[in-house]
């Protein structure tokens, strides 16, 4: 290679940077001519550089004689929290060839021949934003070059709070860095509000808006320093009134206790009770009282239509302000009579409470042990001849009138461990996005056990599985909004031959308090209770089904406002023993239709599931009773 330098070409090998300054390759003993640019002639007395350029004739360098000028500037110097970078000319590409004062101590990041970046922290940050400029010692020329005054980024907004301030509005707190000291030069709006700053510093600008009836929607936070306007949206969610539990009476009247949050020192409080029908009708709670966690009132006689969808909401108005929450009608009816247990029972409010070696919804079942697998996508029973799946698909938030207005899929489960302790087996595993955790624990029982849930004893059989699922976090759009979890239930199985030898089908009670799904000469038990714990009150809650075709279904499980909830249903493996197996033969097994409903009322911010997964065999004739319950349940949504 001889003459000048050559340009380099945007397809060159050589090069790493756009200009030629920022490249490193060895040059030597190319006959190279014309003049060595600054940026290599400032550090040409390193012996790493002069190494790269030796044997050349360069018109402005001859080592031991002639050296090109230098010249280092330092044009700009741009602050932030996270970062220091100096904009300039001549800038070495080595670490070593640097020092500075203030010492920033191993936090150079970023060189190249016209910027040096460090990166910071609180400390550093606030050091230099004190000093307001950086001395920088450039070594092989021996050159020190002092930065102007540095610029301070524009303020970065990481993130809005809110509080309510007495009973006149809200104070909202930005929290992020170089919103400055001067209150001076400072305001903020939050459209059509203006919001009267309190405090400022560096970090933190709070001010108060006098408004206590602010809707509940995304708002934006405009904070305005001399005119330089930086914007962050927020979703407005009111801290109160909000109900999490309502503890509901019969069809009959009595006393409604509804726990939740209602305000620091609330005063007025009105209490209705919509039935949403064609025709919407209300009856009023009356001789309401309220405290800060509790409201207390009287609902009279309630009529509920028995032929249409319905829907009840529950609604309060608190100093002047709403809130809403769904209602379901406490069921004090037994819904069986001992001969609907078969025998094998005593029917109370719960079901059949059945005798010892029996199972199932009617005491019809007895225990069996199928294959049961836990992974990332759900829980799995089956053997040779298939297996039923749930999973769960989704969070949802809906408003008290069932519009969806935000939705979470629940897809990448992280597995946690499996933890063995005390005899039992746990896999747990983490669903997160942003603040939003949901946590599954799902336990095999081992040995026969027993538990509590909100009153309710359980007894759990060896080869059952308990599902612990928490969810904590939710980021709500409106403290009216409710949650609904969305399960999935999938079968693989074979069946019977089409001659009628075979029984499939799902058997409910049509609340979805307990559930048979039968397919292939087996059966998936489930019961499931329809109380949870909503912030450690139990509360009942209620299920629907969302849709169906030919290989799945979708549960909604919807629920209560609450900062933790519990539920705990159950499943259990269980056999028909008046089943003949001959009337199944796995050589005439063919493929139908069926559904897997599977459901679990979950809770926001922390709902733990319970449940054992059942096979049993099944009785003939059942398949036409399910689907007339079927076909009620869909259409009353």
């Amino acid at each position: 290679m001889t003459g000048p330098l050559p340009e380099l070409q945007p397809n060159s090998k050589l090069y790493l940077f756009e200009k030629f300054c920022n490249i490193w390759a060895n040059l030597s003993y190319n006959n190279l001519t014309g003049p060595l640019p600054q940026c290599i002639g400032c550090y040409i007395k390193n012996p790493v550089y002069s190494s790269n350029f030796a044997g050349n004739n360069f018109t402005n360098y001859k080592e031991g004689e002639i050296y090109p000028n230098c010249t280092i500037t330092i044009t700009k110097a741009v602050l932030s929290l996270q970062a220091l970078k100096l904009y300039g000319t001549n800038f070495p590409l080595y670490e070593s060839e640097i020092t500075s004062d203030p010492v920033l101590y191993n936090r150079l990041y970023g060189l190249n021949s016209t910027q040096i970046s460090y990166f910071l922290s609180t400390s550093p940050y606030n050091m230099l934003k004190s000093h307001g400029y950086i001395d920088v010692h450039f070594k092989t020329p021996n050159i020190t070059v002092r930065s102007p005054k540095f610029i301070l980024e524009s303020p970065i907004i990481s993130n809005i709070r809110f509080t309510p301030l007495l009973n006149l509005g809200y104070t909202f707190q930005a929290v992020g860095f170089n919103f400055g000291t001067n209150y001076s030069v400072v305001k903020v709006d939050i459209p059509p509000y203006k919001c009267f700053v309190t405090y400022l510093d560096d970090y933190v600008i709070r001010c108060d808006l006098y408004n206590k009836s602010i809707l509940e929607q995304q708002y934006s936070f405009n904070f305005n320093m001399s005119g330089s306007i930086t914007k962050k949206s927020f979703n407005f969610v009111r801290s109160y009134p909000i109900i999490s539990t309502i503890i509901p009476v019969p069809v009959s009247g009595g006393n409604i206790t509804m726990y939740g949050y209602f305000g620091p020192n609330p005063q007025n409080v009105s209490v209705v009770l919509t039935v949403l029908t064609v025709v919407n009708t209300k009856y009023n709670c009356t001789d309401a009282v309220v405290n800060s966690s509790i409201i207390g009132c009287y609902l009279g006689p309630i009529i509920i239509p028995n032929d249409i969808y319905y829907q009840l909401i529950i609604s309060a108005e608190v100093d002047g302000l709403s809130t809403f929450g769904g209602y379901t009608v406490l069921d004090d009816r037994l819904p069986c009579s001992n001969s609907g247990c078969g025998n094998h029972g005593a029917c109370t409010t719960l079901g059949c409470v059945c005798y010892e070696g029996f199972r199932g919804a009617k005491c019809d079942l007895i225990a069996d042990n199928p294959n049961i697998v836990v992974n990332s996508t759900g829980a799995h029973f089956g053997d040779d001849d298939g297996s039923f799946t749930f999973s769960i698909v989704s969070v949802r938030e809906l408003t008290p009138f069932g519009v969806l207005v935000s939705e979470t899929p629940i897809d990448k489960w992280i597995p946690k461990g499996i933890n063995t302790s005390n005899g039992e087996i746990h896999s747990i595993f983490e669903f997160k996005k942003n603040n939003f955790t949901i946590t599954s624990d799902f336990e095999e029982i081992i040995s026969e056990k027993n538990i509590t849930f909100a009153g309710i004893e359980m007894n759990l059989q060896p080869g059952s599985i308990k599902l612990s699922i928490t969810l904590s976090s939710w980021q709500y759009i409106s403290s009216v909004n409710y949650l609904q979890v969305v399960l999935n239930s999938t079968a693989d199985f074979n069946q019977c031959d089409e001659d009628g030898s075979g029984d499939n089908g799902i058997e409910t009670d049509g609340n979805l308090n307990f559930l048979q799904i039968k397919k292939g000469g087996k059966v998936f038990y489930g019961q499931f209770l329809n109380k949870v714990l909503s912030d450690q009150r139990a509360t009942i809650v209620s299920n629907q089904i969302i849709s169906e075709d030919d290989n799945s279904i979708l549960i909604g499980l919807n629920l209560p406002h609450c900062n933790e909830c519990v539920i705990d249903p159950n499943f259990s493996v269980l056999v028909d023993s008046e089943f003949n197996n001959d009337d199944c033969k796995s050589s005439l097994l063919k493929d139908k239709p069926w559904f897997l409903p599977v459901v679990v009322v979950i809770p926001i911010v922390s709902v733990a599931i319970i449940g054992a997964a059942s096979y049993v065999i099944i009785k003939k004739n059942q398949l036409i009773k399910f689907n007339n319950k079927l076909e009620k349940i869909k259409n009353k949504w």
